[in-house]
């Protein structure tokens, strides 16, 4: 087997192609890695930026912190310093004698450190004020006007620091420190000392943030005690910068821009004085320095796309040499060409294209074979179609003799079929009628034996009633019998009364005799009088209470009287509703006795109803059976009939079909024997 040979037109078709697969490939692979190594860098960048800004952001956060420690110390010393001259002796036991020498202790203690602007002290019992550099105390003098006085006096012996303020005469920011301090639980004084803050103000300009950065410090108010631009101390920060630090806390990180730049500021809060100690970097800074390292990767992603368009460009002349070979066979196929040699392609290696030119190969041998097969099969439909049509006219003839047949036979079927249905008809309307009546009776039964169960329900109720009247007869007879005894024991009451009434107006008598004994006896009458007097009060009330309940008790039995005649005019009426009573239970008893013989009757003609109703059903279904019986064999006819001229049409057109399929056979030979299979 010998590959194909190519002529020079080919191999100009074969570069154009491959040219345009190949560039295809190429842009598109050279792109793909472009675009990746474009996102990676800036991936990259993005990323050394953020790490950057996060690595340098918590560098400033140290530094910040160490200057916060620096601002610890510089405070302890100060306050230990303070503590240390509020216990002094010679203060807290003050005596004016002793004012030079806390002068001459002010003095050297000032001259000790550089920060020191005056120490001083305000003796509140002798109102004296004594600082660092007068000759002689300041006597009469009202200290409550001085907010470090009243900061301190307040702290109740705890160290207070003021805000911060500019000197004016020595563009220093100034801090009191005081601690006001007692004898025996009792006030004496307050000590005090004026700081300046420019040590601390030194010590951060020597702060290095960053390359661009600087570190500053502000009060509780926001504004600036520190700051590399000496003319911004003493100054507000910007209004939308603290704001920020406001709303963050008490320390944080945040980004804001001023003056077009993007400033990076890290702060704290110092918990003793509650100052902030700050810093800001330009972000420009960052992003510098990330740029120094996107350079790198630039290079890197140039290199790395060379290398792949000289890797893209071996690939795809590889890829594009089958595809020609195989481009060419099928241009050849297309052609009728089936009689070359098999495709083959140089290297021993198994890979996808081999396998598609082994499959190339079996689909040329396997339309030699299927074009070969075709050649034979045609010339034999050719042979058999002139056979079929002479099958074709012999079954024309015999349709047509079997058709007529079938005619004659559906009209005999359809005058049945007509007879039957009018007998289906009538017996439809005879079951009808016959299923009206079965539910006449039905509804006869249903209705007598609501009638019966109703006659069930009243004979139970007259029967319940009559056993009511018995109850409230004798409720009735109870009722009158307790009424009469109430009347008489309301008597007996009554006579009790009048027997009180009686002795009342006996008492009242004895009352009036013993008050008339009483005054014939004179002085010692005098307290038997009274008794006389209050006994006769009594009796009267007693008088005033017989009558009220005599009264009441005449009321009483004036209402069970009235009581006693309801209670018999209702018994007379009991005893007359249980007499209607008894009557109404005899009628309803004998018209329950009727309604069961009228329930049997009922019962039976419905039992027979539904017996003829059940043999109606079956003659009716039975009639219904042979008209669709009949029927159906009419409409077999019909079609047997419709089939039939089918049959004869399809015939005819089987005839045409041979006659064409022959011509189609002949025109396969002819489109077969273009192949050159040979």
């Amino acid at each position: 087997m010998g590959g194909v040979p190519l002529d020079k037109e080919k191999k100009e078709n074969k570069k154009q192609r491959n040219g345009s697969i190949r560039t295809t490939i190429l842009v598109s692979f050279i792109l793909l890695i472009s675009l990746s190594g474009i996102g990676v860098t800036i991936f990259s960048y993005l990323f050394t930026v953020n790490f950057t800004t996060d690595e340098l952001a918590k560098t400033v956060e140290g530094q910040i912190d160490s200057i916060n420690d620096a601002y610890d110390l510089f405070i302890t010393n100060f306050e230990r310093m303070v503590g240390s001259l509020a216990n002094n002796e010679l203060l807290v036991y003050y005596k004016p004698e002793q004012n030079n020498d806390i002068i001459e202790m002010f003095d050297q203690l000032k001259k000790s450190d550089k920060s020191l602007v005056k120490v001083y002290t305000a003796i509140e019992s002798d109102q004296v004020f004594i600082a660092s550099g007068l000759d002689e105390p300041v006597y009469n003098y009202s200290p409550e006007k001085e907010d470090w006085y009243i900061q301190a006096k307040d702290a109740g012996g705890q160290i207070i620091w003021t805000e911060p303020n500019l000197d004016e005469n020595s563009g220093s920011v100034i801090t009191t420190v005081a601690r006001s301090f007692y004898r025996n639980g009792m006030l004496i004084g307050v000590m005090a000392i004026d700081v300046s803050l420019e040590s601390l103000s030194e010590m951060m300009q020597k702060v290095q943030i960053g390359e661009s950065g600087y570190a500053f410090s502000l009060d509780s108010k926001g504004n600036i005690l520190s700051h590399p631009d000496a003319e911004r101390i003493g100054q507000p920060l910007e209004e939308e910068t603290w704001k920020k630090i406001v709303e963050v806390g008490n320390q944080g990180i945040f980004e804001q821009v001023i003056n077009g730049d993007h400033y990076i500021f890290a702060y704290t809060s110092n918990e003793t004085t509650g100052w902030k100690i700050a810093a800001a970097v330009n972000r420009a800074e960052f992003e510098n320095k990330a740029t120094v390292l996107l350079i790198p990767s630039l290079v890197t992603l140039l290199i790395i796309t060379g290398i792949a368009a000289i890797v893209t460009f071996v690939l795809t002349k590889r890829i594009t040499r089958p595809i020609d070979i195989i481009l060419e066979r099928m241009k050849q196929l297309a052609k009728g060409e089936l009689n070359k040699d098999n495709l083959t392609l140089k290297g021993k290696a198994k890979n996808e294209f081999t396998d598609l030119i082994e499959a190339t190969n079996q689909l040329t041998e396997r339309m030699r074979e299927l074009l070969g097969n075709i050649q034979v099969i045609s010339g034999d439909v050719h042979n058999q179609s002139e056979k079929l049509t002479d099958s074709v006219d012999s079954v024309k003839e015999n349709t047509e003799q079997i058709a007529a047949a079938m005619q004659e036979l559906a009209t005999g079927s359809e005058e049945q079929t007509s007879h039957t249905i009018s007998l289906a008809k009538t017996m439809d309307q005879f079951f009808s009628h016959l299923q009206d009546v079965r539910k006449s009776s039905e509804d006869l039964k249903t209705t007598s034996e609501n009638i019966r169960l109703q006659a069930d329900n009243g004979k139970q109720s007259a029967e319940d009633s009559a056993i009511q009247m018995k109850e409230i007869d004798l409720l009735v007879k109870e009722s009158v019998k307790k009424v009469q005894i109430l009347d008489q024991l309301s008597e007996e009451i009554n006579g009790l009364v009048t027997v009180i009434d009686e002795i009342a107006s006996q008492t009242d008598l004895l009352a009036l005799n013993a008050a008339i004994e009483a005054a014939r006896a004179g002085e010692a009458g005098k307290g038997f009088s009274v008794v006389a007097s209050e006994v006769k009060k009594l009796a009267e009330e007693v008088k005033i209470s017989a009558s009220g309940i005599g009264n009441l008790v005449e009321r009483i039995q004036t209402e069970f009287s009235e009581i006693t005649a309801s209670l018999e005019s209702g018994y007379q009426a009991v005893e007359k509703g249980n007499d209607k009573i008894n009557n109404t239970t005899e009628i309803i008893q004998k018209i329950h006795q009727l309604l069961g013989g009228m329930d049997e009757k009922v019962v039976i003609i419905a039992d027979r109803l539904h017996t003829i109703s059940k043999e109606a059903q079956d003659m009716n279904n039975a009639v219904q059976d042979i008209a669709s019986i009949a029927q159906e064999s009419t409409s077999s006819i019909e079609k047997t009939s419709s089939n039939t001229e089918n049959i004869y049409q399809s015939m005819n057109r089987m005839d045409e079909n041979s006659d064409n399929l022959m011509k189609l056979a002949g025109k396969l030979q002819e489109a077969v024997n273009q192949f050159n299979i040979k």
